[in-house]
């Protein structure tokens, strides 16, 4: 499918507001949004709720969106978040009309959250969004899920971006654009949620293919276990510009993963705490929006889990046994190196974890690590 902008997509979802309006005479948001889904409705055959692209497609045509159809594909794809290839039309009508917690986005809004994000990512590098909820829900007090104006301040103060409260400025725009009610406050969830942004199909799936690589080989579910099993924090970019220890990536990933309804107090069941698709997806949501290059994320998505066959295996896998596999979490492997003077030898890297045929770079810093040097190129070696 070719490249469709965001702002068309918003576009259509405005021209959507204007077609539903005029046909409800302008009833308040709820009529509006229920007039939308009685549309939709009428081609959910099985009454399930969702719909697949060509019902999809077939309600647009009857509201007589023609001639649009990469923007129709962008907006159902916005809406697919599970990679179902189905959209609950429900919560689409409820985002069009900024029921509940959804909030319609414009090219003007759109253009002041990029802006912001700038200094987040500048900040806080890839793992900025990240970085900044921890800040958000620290000023959280009562657990309410929401902040006042000041302690939005003091939160963005306190992740490190200097902004600009005075009229006009900076919070005033998001507090304008989040506060919609006019109370004074905000819903971090929503804020975040905002700041994030939509994920491109195309990398919605390679999430996808990454967690349900990782449950087919822990017997069809992912667990805090699995996570702490698989997570391989080299391939995280932060870790490799030096802005993030391992640790930190790791406690990350963890921190993100784990629910935050959940009120486990040992460390057992923790462990076998399940990770949900929605959790996982939203991590990696975070760390796409610092990403401009869709190879790039996929490469982190994919390398960041590390599922050798004797190290994750699909049977007789035991939840229970966190170190059964220890071992083979560091397991070494054998490299070519070839020198500068052509030499050649074969070389042992002591922490082989994670490194495949392709990940040269990867195999040369670990080498290093080692002492070796005068590496003019280096290739896994077939043992």
């Amino acid at each position: 499918m070719a490249f469709v902008s965001e702002d068309r997509v918003d576009l259509l979802e405005e021209k959507m507001r204007s077609k539903i309006e005029t046909m409800t005479g302008f009833k308040d948001l709820e009529g509006k949004s229920r007039a939308l889904e009685k549309v939709f409705k009428y081609f959910d055959i099985g009454l399930t709720g969702r719909l697949d692209y060509n019902q999809f497609f077939a309600a647009m045509t009857r509201l007589n969106f023609v001639g649009v159809q990469r923007e129709l594909e962008s907006l159902f794809d916005r809406y697919d978040e599970d990679c179902s290839n189905t959209i609950d039309y429900k919560n689409l009508c409820d985002h069009i009309f900024e029921m509940g917690e959804h909030i319609a986005m414009n090219s003007t809004s759109r253009s002041m959250i990029e802006r912001f994000k700038a200094q987040i990512f500048e900040r806080g590098g890839v793992s900025g969004l990240l970085a900044l909820r921890k800040h958000l829900d620290s000023m959280d007090l009562n657990g309410s899920g929401l902040l006042e104006r000041s302690q939005l301040i003091q939160a963005l103060t306190n992740f490190g971006i200097d902004v600009d409260d005075g009229p006009g400025g900076d919070i005033e725009k998001i507090m304008g654009f989040f506060d919609r009610d006019v109370v004074g406050r905000i819903i971090i969830h929503e804020f975040h949620r905002g700041l994030r942004g939509n994920m491109p199909k195309r990398r919605q799936l390679v999430v996808k293919g990454a967690y349900e690589r990782l449950s087919a080989n822990f017997g069809g579910s992912v667990t805090m276990d699995v996570i702490h099993r698989c997570y391989d924090p080299a391939s995280h970019p932060d870790v490799a510009s030096g802005r993030l220890s391992p640790d930190e990536a790791f406690d990350d990933v963890t921190c993100a993963l784990r629910r935050r309804d959940d009120d486990s107090s040992n460390e057992h069941s923790e462990q076998q705490m399940a990770v949900l698709f929605c959790d996982f997806m939203d991590y990696f949501r975070d760390l796409s929006a610092a990403i401009e290059n869709d190879d790039y994320f996929q490469a982190v998505t994919l390398n960041a889990w590390v599922l050798p066959a004797q190290e994750c295996p699909a049977e007789g896998y035991d939840d229970g046994n966190k170190n059964a596999n220890n071992n083979n979490n560091t397991r070494s492997c054998r490299a070519l190196v070839t020198h500068p003077d052509g030499v050649q030898e074969v070389l042992e890297i002591e922490n082989g974890r994670g490194i495949g045929a392709e990940d040269h770079d990867l195999m040369r810093k670990r080498l290093e690590e080692q002492g070796v040097q005068d590496i003019a190129s280096v290739s896994l070696h077939e043992q």
